[in-house]
């Protein structure tokens, strides 16, 4: 690599050059703060380009993918066999051959897939062409032949990225990573990135520069390390406690490390000046602890270290730590009031501002209740985390806006009032009079049930109307489905150049057995996203489509994957094809939209070109009928972006999954037994993945060990007995400060557990048990249930709109006011001893 650190520092506020979302998210103000004190200013150059982090160690997950075959969008056999001749001539010496080969690879073969090598999965040719040419050793002859031939167009590129063109260095990053300017590629991805508000992207282009950056494919024990992973937890414990010296670490990083994927082997960027950028980024993020244990690695990797940092050159480690201490008085970033989607943002992982306390109701109108007698999946066993009965209802809301989705029209009211607040009487903006009831056609034997949701971004509306069946023996039962937007400026008038209908892929196909799934669209910049499936009632093969907002035309559809569903599976030989309701809601986060088609792989793909990233398989449950299968209730929970995490709960599992969202290694998987019964993904931190569904579960964000449940007594909810209390709707998380239905109650907990101290044994003095006994996680509960029927309310799904708390249930809406807690940090271990109540 070159040996000049070339940060391109430009002459200009942060804030110039970041885009209206980071000035909206008040990451912009952090910038500022961050440039005042650094007395210069941050990096404007591209968008990510996605670096790879492994994590091998996942045969329990993924030795068997499931029971039924499953298809991808796979490389040619021409492209595979090329690729692998690429191989033998590296093996053999022949380095010319094998580079000529490798570079045609990457030139020609456009985005096809094919498999990883450290895990089952799927990747595009040419990012496995880099990794091929990254792992090869700093003296190699086939590196030094492959950078001769490419050096001069990546130099082109990397010109032309200093010159402010975005393409150029994702180019480079994306298709020349292992050549001589690589790593100045990504250094500068990730200054940018960091600029832009997205600490997550940048950390991750970092990470690619050297290995030493990241943890090694297999850490050793006591590092406590996940393999690939960030540096700050075992840094932080050995700042804390000093279990092992910084020496122990430091020879670890420094170890030699063989086949590292997409990391640049051979930089010469200083690493001191690197690592300070993880503290910088930690500190905009306002995640100070993450920051202290950067820090504290930075001094004792590198004491004394001096470098350039934010446009001035000196010492690095006094003026970060002036920096962290600064922060401490920053207000926080402040946070969205609107709840425009379920999990309120595309990442699917947002909370509201401050914890709340209940005031008096405000308004309650009824909804549609819907029963679904002939549901086979269930059949005889409860549903998780709907002890009234179905809550298909999630509603959104931005402003003094409330959008309610109902079987035959959608409403918008006024937040306050419950009144009317554009169209007819009950603020109907759209009814269906074609059909007299959207679920007469459930009155056969079906699979799943149906699913109401909206999402708002800019001042519009988007809704997905029509048969909610995506599966059916007579595919005319399948005809109509389409997309609604409307403009909320307009008083809920249709967009032009809408509704869109589900088309085949050729205009000339017969479009039976096509249909989007029973969830909105999702609406990212100027373009709206879902998935199309298309079905023959033997097994179904999904895509993804995008569409242009300002034509109402399709810009591209991506094929992910095709099997059998898990209903297909679940059913008999000798039955009628079931009916099948399949909702398959989308997650995005900086430029990629993520998918689990709930076929036994996950998807990511890139919004603006429709390439898929990656595509990673999981191990399908078996359908059994005797066995508890409360997971088969899931599908209105769409995949949760938590950092550089993908959580996923696949309905054709019991399994919580983590997935890398980067590169899509598989991190970490739960036990089935006791994460079936969950049905939401709520949200978390770096810490814990909070979930919900029949209980409130706390999972560890770094192992996947349920660390606790609440309430931990009671049967599985396979049985029909089940937990008690039992939840009743999703949650959502307010602050520091999660907020679970019950039935009539509404329990407050805090975000993180606490580890109790351990029992001690009889004759061991105190102190000495938490040395050889682990400790208990336990939740905190927060005062006093709050009594839902002194409000004349019932469980639901929560939304938190400005100051009105948002409660949709079986068959009612109500709105509740609110006010910030008086004394959120009032906490208390929670047990299973639960005050009177019909839960």
């Amino acid at each position: 690599m070159t040996s000049s650190l070339r940060p391109f520092i430009l002459d200009a506020s942060p804030l110039r050059h970041a885009p209206a979302s980071c000035r909206r998210n008040g990451i912009a103000e952090q910038l500022l703060r961050v440039w005042l004190v650094l007395m210069g200013p941050l990096v404007a150059f591209a968008q990510p380009a996605a670096t790879n982090e492994a994590y091998p160690d996942t045969a329990r997950l993924i030795e068997n993918p499931g029971p039924a075959e499953l298809h991808v969008p796979l490389a040619s056999n021409a492209i595979r066999t090329s690729l692998n001749r690429a191989l033998n001539f590296l093996e053999r010496g022949h380095h010319e051959e094998a580079v000529d080969l490798l570079i045609r690879l990457v030139e020609s073969s456009g985005d096809p897939l094919v498999p990883r090598v450290d895990q089952p999965g799927w990747i595009p040719v040419r990012r496995r062409c880099q990794q091929l040419l990254c792992s090869l050793p700093a003296d190699s002859e086939a590196l030094r032949i492959y950078r001769r031939q490419v050096d001069p167009l990546a130099r082109q590129w990397l010109e032309q990225g200093r010159e402010g063109d975005n393409a150029a260095l994702r180019h480079l990053a994306e298709n020349l990573l292992a050549s001589s300017y690589g790593d100045e590629a990504l250094l500068a991805l990730g200054d940018v990135a960091l600029q832009q508000g997205e600490v997550d992207v940048a950390r991750r282009h970092w990470s690619g520069i050297s290995p030493g950056l990241s943890a090694p494919l297999a850490p050793p024990g006591w590092t406590g390390l996940q393999p690939g992973g960030p540096l700050w937890p075992v840094a932080a414990r050995i700042a804390d406690d000093a279990a092992h010296d910084w020496p122990d670490l430091a020879a670890v990083l420094d170890a030699e490390r063989p086949g590292q994927r997409d990391i640049c082997g051979d930089t010469e960027l200083p690493l001191a000046e690197l690592r300070a950028r993880f503290v910088l980024a930690s500190v905009v993020e306002g995640n100070r602890e993450r920051a202290a244990a950067e820090l504290a690695l930075l001094e004792a990797l590198h004491p004394g270290a001096a470098g350039k940092l934010g446009g001035a050159t000196g010492p690095l480690a006094p003026r970060l730590r002036q920096l962290l201490e600064q922060s401490a008085g920053w207000q926080a970033v402040p946070i969205s009031r609107d709840w425009p989607m379920i999990g309120k943002q595309p990442r699917r992982s947002g909370r509201a501002r401050d914890a709340i306390e209940l005031g008096e109701r405000l308004w309650s109108l009824p909804l549609e209740k819907i029963e679904a007698p002939f549901e086979r999946l269930l059949r005889g066993y409860r549903r998780p985390g709907e002890p009234q009965g179905l809550c298909p209802y999630h509603v959104s809301a931005t402003g003094d806006v409330v959008a309610v989705v109902e079987p035959q029209r959608v409403r918008l009211i006024h937040l306050r009032t419950g009144a009317a607040r554009f169209g007819s009487g009950e603020g109907e903006v759209w009814r269906a009079e074609e059909w007299q009831h959207e679920f007469q056609r459930l009155s056969a034997p079906h699979a799943g049930t149906p699913f109401y949701d909206a999402t708002i971004a800019q001042g519009r509306l988007f809704v997905r109307r029509g048969s909610p069946l995506t599966s059916s023996a007579n595919p005319d039962n399948l005809r109509g489905s389409q997309w609604l937007a409307m403009d909320l400026s307009r008083q809920g008038r249709q967009l032009g150049n809408f509704p869109v209908v589900c088309q085949p892929d050729q205009p000339l196909d017969d479009p039976s057995g096509w249909s989007f799934d029973n969830a909105a669209p999702l609406p990212v910049g100027g373009h709206v996203f879902g998935v199309a499936r298309w079905n023959d009632g033997v097994r179904s093969t999904l895509s993804l489509d995008c569409y242009e907002i300002a034509t109402g035309r399709r810009r591209w559809r991506t094929r992910l994957a095709g099997g059998r569903t898990w209903a297909q599976l679940a059913q008999s030989p000798e039955d009628p094809v079931w009916n099948e309701l399949s909702a398959t809601p989308l997650a995005a986060a900086d430029g990629v939209i993520y998918i689990c088609t709930s076929l036994g792989v996950v998807s990511a793909v890139n919004a603006e070109s429709g390439e898929i990233l990656w595509e990673t398989p999981y191990r399908r449950a078996r359908p059994n009928s005797h066995e508890r299968q409360g997971h088969a209730a899931r599908g209105s929970s769409p995949c949760m972006v938590l950092g550089s995490l993908l959580i996923v709960a696949p309905r054709d599992t019991g399994c919580i999954i983590a997935l890398d969202r980067f590169d899509g290694g598989m991190v970490w998987s739960t036990d089935a037994e006791l994460t079936e019964d969950i049905v939401h993904l709520v949200g978390g931190d770096d810490a814990f993945v909070v979930a919900a569904g029949d209980r409130l579960h706390w999972i560890d964000a770094r192992t996947g060990h349920v660390v606790c449940r609440f309430p931990s007594g009671g049967s599985q909810s396979g049985s029909r007995a089940g937990p008690r209390p039992r939840g009743a709707g999703r949650p959502l998380i307010a602050g520091e400060t999660i907020l679970w239905p019950t039935t009539d109650r509404l329990f407050s907990f805090r975000l993180r557990p606490v580890l109790s101290a351990p029992p001690l044994s009889p004759g061991m003095a105190p102190g000495a048990a938490s040395a050889t006994t682990p400790g208990r996680w336990q939740p905190l509960g927060i005062g006093s249930p709050f009594d839902l029927r002194l409000r004349a309310a019932r469980g639901g799904h929560l939304s938190l709109v400005d100051d009105v708390l948002l409660i949709a249930g079986t068959d009612h809406l109500t709105a509740i006011a609110v006010t910030a807690a008086t004394d959120p940090s009032a906490a208390v271990a929670a047990n299973s001893e639960i005050p009177p109540g019909r839960d």
